[in-house]
């Protein structure tokens, strides 16, 4: 997410497509800023194998102007879960971060995991995997 003025958040919102069994403890979304420290993070287990528009309270974080990315991990068995907006086509992975570099590309992958790491390396961010995910903060 480009953040274009000082601003304060408090929710991290993502929006699910469809329902699938998840491990409890092992879902989470966060929130990173442009240097990969994670600022926030929120268990999502209970709620996110249910259809719909989901709001996560988190502490009350200012942000000024800059790069920022929500994390999101899902760890299901079975199917595995949609996000609405979600799409891994090689055209879509290429319209979505245009001719951003690496380290600027807003929709990526970058590591794995049952939890959300303490901090990610932009410059490792990657494609391979990615969802275009419906995600906003407010």
């Amino acid at each position: 997410m480009n953040i274009r003025k000082t601003t304060t958040v408090s929710n991290i919102w993502i929006a699910m497509a469809n329902t699938q069994p998840v491990t409890a403890g092992q879902c989470w979304v966060g929130l990173y800023n442009s240097s990969g420290t994670k600022l926030v993070d929120v268990d999502t287990s209970a709620s996110v194998n249910t259809l719909g528009v989901k709001t996560f309270s988190v502490s009350a974080q200012t942000l000024p102007p800059g790069l920022y990315w929500i994390a999101n991990v899902i760890n299901f068995s079975g199917t595995a879960p949609q996000v609405m907006a979600g799409n891994t086509t090689g055209n879509t992975r290429a319209i979505a971060n245009g001719a951003l570099s690496t380290s600027q590309y807003r929709f990526c992958t970058n590591g794995i995991g049952t939890t959300l790491p303490s901090s990610i390396t932009p410059a490792s961010n990657s494609t391979t995997g990615m969802l275009t995910l419906g995600a906003a903060l407010s």
